[in-house]
């Protein structure tokens, strides 16, 4: 296994990949999508982290998140150290566990008034649904946790949204990624 970065308009994404043969094709198989870290150095300590984290997680627990939930939350926090320049190390990892397990889940997200909805989105009363989606991306590109923002404003976001949806009529829609 190695690492491997792409670099596409002024962006570097890295990931550890592996290679194998099949027949007598070299072929290559991405182990860990690291996403953008600042340097090579950050995305060999992601990999170690990552590498801790799942002999971490195989220890039996009963309460708590889910382990996919759990370790996308503890590698959320160890991108945003790494790309502060923080060190990631296996103390971190078990303290970053230990919070994520502490804490309460949300309670169910209440519906939000009509026009407070369209508000949070920057919309007025007249909007249409392609403007809600086009707003929501919008949004969403500039508070998601992945690029500095918070989790509890990309929630009020996803809220707001669904809200949004709901008042205009349009049931069953998914929301449109981010990014």
């Amino acid at each position: 296994m190695f690492l491997h970065a792409s670099h596409s308009g002024g962006r570097t994404t890295w990931r550890v990949v592996e290679s194998y043969r099949e027949g007598r094709w070299a072929k290559v198989r991405t182990v860990y999508d690291l996403g953008e870290l600042p340097s090579r150095e950050a995305a060999q300590s992601m990999w170690d982290a990552l590498v801790t984290l799942d002999e971490l997680l195989k220890a039996p627990r009963r309460k708590g998140p889910s382990r996919e939930d759990l370790a996308r939350l503890v590698v959320r926090a160890a991108r945003r150290a790494l790309v502060e320049g923080a060190t990631v190390d296996e103390s971190w990892l078990r303290a970053r566990i230990a919070e994520a397990c502490r804490k309460p889940r949300r309670p169910a997200a209440k519906p939000r008034p009509g026009a407070e909805c369209l508000a949070v989105l920057g919309l007025g009363p007249g909007a249409t649904i392609e403007q809600v989606k086009a707003a929501y991306r919008r949004k969403a590109v500039e508070i998601h946790p992945d690029r500095g923002g918070t989790d509890a404003a990309m929630a009020q976001l996803n809220e707001a949204y669904e809200a949004a949806l709901r008042l205009l009529g349009a049931s069953r829609v998914r929301a449109p990624r981010p990014g």
